[in-house]
């Protein structure tokens, strides 16, 4: 095997270990958003994003007002709901492994 050949095989194994590091350190991220009278709120955008690594993930909440974002590393996020397209509610909160459950969110 040339030296050539056994450098790009190594590096490749190396970027496979990083790879796989970063996705085993990732978490999922699930919680609800519901009107103000308990309801669940259907079709509201939902993202979560680092400004600082510049990472976002987006998601729908479903018909029981349910949201799930999946492969998301640990870390502070800003969560933002849509309800309003003009004025998202936002919330700071910290992902960790491996689930992370975000509090009830209440919209108009």
């Amino acid at each position: 095997m040339t030296s050539r050949a056994a450098f790009l095989r190594a590096a490749a194994s190396g970027l496979f270990l990083i790879l796989t590091a970063a996705a085993a350190s990732a978490a999922s991220v699930r919680g609800q958003v519901v009107h103000q009278n308990g309801r669940p709120a259907t079709g509201i955008a939902v993202t979560i994003s680092d400004h600082k690594n510049f990472r976002s993930a987006r998601a729908k909440s479903g018909e029981d007002g349910m949201f799930y974002l999946s492969s998301i590393p640990a870390g502070r996020y800003y969560l933002e709901v849509w309800w309003n397209p003009n004025a998202p509610a936002v919330y700071l909160i910290t992902v960790s492994e491996p689930n992370t459950d975000v509090p009830r969110v209440k919209v108009p």
